[in-house]
């Protein structure tokens, strides 16, 4: 084998490995969070696909419940759960299959 040949093919080699890398880098998600607006303390915060319910010393007593806006698929929402108020931690979480675009809390008194 002579010496052209082996740049050549070690030149291919980098070259599909570049695009291997560029295309991986197309594809693949993006880590995403987000937060929503406060409801007596108490807020959703959800990434690409789950979603979960917050509270931090919440204001009222009450039913509470997280809704997601899915993306091609339908909207989902979390049971109803009756918090005490000054409630603090993690209530509720759920996932959609593709990607959670906005949550929320629902409440009830």
């Amino acid at each position: 084998m002579n010496k052209n040949t082996t740049i050549t093919k070690i030149a291919k080699a980098v070259a599909l490995g570049a695009l291997g890398v560029a295309a991986f880098g197309i594809t693949a998600p993006t880590a995403s969070a987000a937060t929503s607006g406060n409801t007596n303390n108490c807020w959703a915060q959800w990434g690409n696909t789950g979603w979960s319910g917050h509270c931090k010393n919440s204001t009222a007593a009450g039913q509470y419940q997280t809704r997601a806006t899915c993306d091609w698929e339908p909207d989902l929402s979390s049971k109803w759960i009756y918090l005490k108020k000054n409630y603090t931690g993690k209530w509720t979480h759920g996932e959609c299959i593709f990607k959670v675009s906005r949550a929320y809390v629902a409440y009830s008194d």
